[in-house]
């Protein structure tokens, strides 16, 4: 078997991928710990009472998943890139659903929190 020396392409873009989802795993693990000790504060009915705490749930599940399956793909064991592309799609859509309630505070954007909030409390 031949020494390689160097890297090929392929070998940096899988390095920086595992670094990067290293650091996306580190940050949501913070994310589901403070998601946890709120569950716990609360009590585990009264948490569930609003919609944003099941989307924080669903976030950091699509989340864990996400990296999983993507550092599957970089060690070649995984190849369903087309699954992956799918909870990239919703994770982005419900990072923007956050990131609209946190901008509530902003003059413009009050009127988008009343346009996600409606269907939701008709049901």
């Amino acid at each position: 078997m031949p020494l390689r020396v160097g890297y090929d392409h392929e070998d940096i873009y899988d390095n920086f991928a595992l670094g990067f989802n290293a650091i996306i795993l580190f940050f949501n693990l913070r994310y589901a710990y403070r998601e946890f000790s709120q569950l716990i504060a609360f009590g585990f009915f009264s948490y569930f009472v609003s919609v944003w705490n099941y989307m924080d749930i669903i976030l950091i599940g699509a989340i864990m998943a996400s990296v999983a399956f993507d550092v599957l793909s970089s060690i070649h064991y995984y190849t369903d890139f087309e699954s992956l592309k799918v909870i990239h799609s919703y994770i982005i859509f419900l990072l923007f659903i956050r990131f609209i309630s946190y901008a509530r505070g902003i003059k413009g954007t009050s009127f988008m929190i009343r346009y996600i909030k409606k269907p939701s409390n008709n049901s």
